[in-house]
């Protein structure tokens, strides 16, 4: 049987055709070294963000992005919250580094006081704004009370593309470091480009490190393409931002809790032992949270109209076993 994947945060759309029309056409350069094609993309992500080229470094996703930061501030404690995001963890694992779990409590995944409180100059602390897994979105007294006790802060704006409304900024000044991801709005998983903004003193030091031509034309021609016609992405950001809100509403009148959300996905407090059996027998395949220490929960990532009906059809009840 064929599965449809509501596990993964992936687009259920592909690329445009003038986006796949770019990647083929560059096929002719495939023989050469991408040396040209980073500077020409580094200078497009910069204009699109409205930064210099010097504070921009593209990486291989945010698994790239971490391990760059960790060795660049190698005395430093690495700080990510939980339940949280554990490509961050295994990363802070992999490298062996001093690590720091800063809790999110409550229905609402709040930031632990307690914690916060507890932080110093010594913590870089990896936050995810809108947050994955929960869905929540930081306050900007929230960021501006991180970026004042930390010594180094990263905002992981994967899911950005799926806000509602402004997000909280990062004051200027040192050690502060948004990161941005073609993975989820603009449909690139499986090419692996992300780019790191920060201070160009740290850019240019961990651009140093990076592989000789670390990025591959199909990913660069890809990147600049898409921000060459950044509408027609942001259209669709707009359109699953309404059918999120058919999904919820959907969800809760089968009597389902769940929970507020900024992303492409949604957090059912559900038993995955019932649902996922279930829905796997009508091809859909769920996640089960627990594995994020959410124990009790389920994540559905948003798909086309069609399929996300079918899944809300299919999902059944809550106290049906």
């Amino acid at each position: 049987m064929s599965m449809t994947r509501f596990d993964l945060n992936e687009s259920a759309l592909g690329l445009p055709e003038v986006v796949r029309r770019r990647v083929r056409e560059s096929a002719d350069q495939f023989h050469c070294y991408p040396l040209a094609q980073t500077e020409r993309t580094l200078a497009r992500v910069a204009e699109h963000f409205g930064v210099t080229r010097d504070e921009v470094m593209l990486t291989q996703g945010i698994d790239e992005c971490v391990d760059r930061l960790i060795t660049h501030f190698e005395a430093m404690r690495f700080v990510a919250t939980w339940p949280g995001f554990h490509g961050y963890w295994d990363r802070i694992a992999v490298m062996r580094r001093r690590s720091f779990a800063l809790r999110r409590v409550g229905p609402r995944f709040e930031l632990a006081r307690d914690d916060v409180e507890t932080l110093e100059r010594d913590d870089f602390v990896l936050l995810a704004d809108p947050d994955n897994p929960t869905g929540v979105v930081t306050t900007q007294a929230q960021l501006e009370q991180l970026q004042q006790r930390c010594g180094g802060l990263l905002v992981d704006r994967t899911y950005a593309g799926y806000a509602d409304a402004p997000l909280a900024a990062l004051a200027p000044g040192p050690r502060g470091f948004y990161f941005h991801s073609f993975s989820k709005s603009f449909a690139m998983a499986g090419l692996r480009v992300g780019a790191l903004i920060g201070p160009a003193e740290d850019i240019g030091a961990m651009r140093a490190r990076q592989w000789f031509c670390s990025m591959s034309t199909p990913s660069l021609v890809a990147v600049a393409a898409a921000l060459d016609h950044v509408d027609e992405f942001q259209a669709r950001c707009r359109a699953l931002i309404e059918e999120r809100g058919r999904v919820v509403a959907g969800l809760r009148a089968r009597g389902f809790t769940v929970h507020e959300t900024q992303t492409n996905f949604v957090i059912v407090a559900a038993d995955p032992a019932v649902v996922l059996p279930r829905l796997a027998a009508r091809g859909m395949l769920v996640k089960d949270m627990g594995c994020y220490g959410l124990d009790g929960h389920v994540r559905i990532s948003l798909r086309t109209p069609a399929e996300n009906l079918a899944l809300v059809e299919a999902i059944g009840d809550p106290g049906a076993a």
